[in-house]
């Protein structure tokens, strides 16, 4: 697998999945969703694909690092995945989930927001949805909803949630990162959310995978969301993606930018 443009073997990353789930309390998590998250810690630094390319030691402090960070960040998903066990109150589950605490509030004002410039739609594809759908009562209509994640977890939970409140709606599990090597059957929609979605992904150098799945999908308005916080919390001096106006620019979308407190929205129409 090539990480910011190192080739790191296979075996390495099946050897880092092991000793991640090595603790009991993450055991239970797929080894796909660990190699995703995994993958994401890796492709923030430069020095954990050097690192991994070459020789492999486990006493490395690198190794420790990456094993460190990655289970931080499965221990969140963890405890959504503990409640979700225990409770089918979806709001409280929505609201335990870290991207979507962070909109704690703001989803009203987000989506009437959004739907000022995009109009109201019948029709969304929620692409890296995490929780998202069950912010479904916020949207202030009652849309076709196609959500797409890579945990199967979640898409069962999204799928109860839609029974539960009678929702036309349809989850799946797909790895958007197979666009690389093949064409990925989505289906179109009036408009396609990719919260947090697209600095996920990138697992190279630049953002060919990011503008190929915007350029895909069979949706005339797509809503992007980056953080504006570093991994380790603090603000960014410049949370802006330039990358994504010179690709409007030059592919000719037309782009409306709104600003939350801890994220960023391009809604871009092609």
């Amino acid at each position: 697998m090539i990480v910011n443009n190192k080739q790191i073997p296979d075996k390495t990353i099946s050897q880092l999945v092991d000793d991640i789930k090595s603790k009991k309390e993450l055991s239970g998590i797929e080894d796909f969703f660990v190699k995703s998250e995994m993958l994401k810690i890796i492709s923030y630094s430069r020095k954990y694909a050097d690192f991994l390319s070459s020789t492999l030691s486990k006493k490395s402090k690198i190794y420790r690092e990456i094993i460190k960070k990655t289970r931080a960040v499965l221990r969140k998903s963890v405890g959504v995945f503990i409640i979700a066990e225990k409770t089918k109150d979806f709001e409280k589950l929505l609201f335990g989930h870290e991207s979507a605490k962070e909109r704690f509030g703001a989803y009203p004002e987000l989506y009437r927001k959004i739907f000022e410039v995009t109009g109201e739609p019948k029709s969304i594809l929620d692409l890296g949805c995490g929780l998202n759908p069950l912010s479904y009562n916020f949207l202030g209509a009652r849309p076709k909803y196609f959500a797409v994640d890579i945990s199967s977890l979640i898409i069962e939970i999204v799928k109860d949630f839609f029974a539960k409140d009678k929702i036309a709606g349809k989850a799946e599990m797909i790895n958007l990162r197979e666009i690389k090597n093949k064409k990925l059957n989505l289906p179109k929609a009036d408009i396609c959310f990719m919260f947090k979605l697209l600095d996920s992904i990138e697992m190279e150098k630049g953002h060919k995978l990011a503008e190929k799945l915007i350029k895909e999908v069979d949706c005339r308005w797509i809503a992007a969301s980056f953080s504006t916080k570093t991994i380790s919390g603090k603000k960014m001096n410049h949370p802006y993606r330039g990358w994504v106006e010179q690709m409007c620019r030059r592919l000719g979308y037309f782009y409306e930018i709104l600003e939350f407190e801890n994220e960023i929205f391009y809604l871009i129409r092609k």
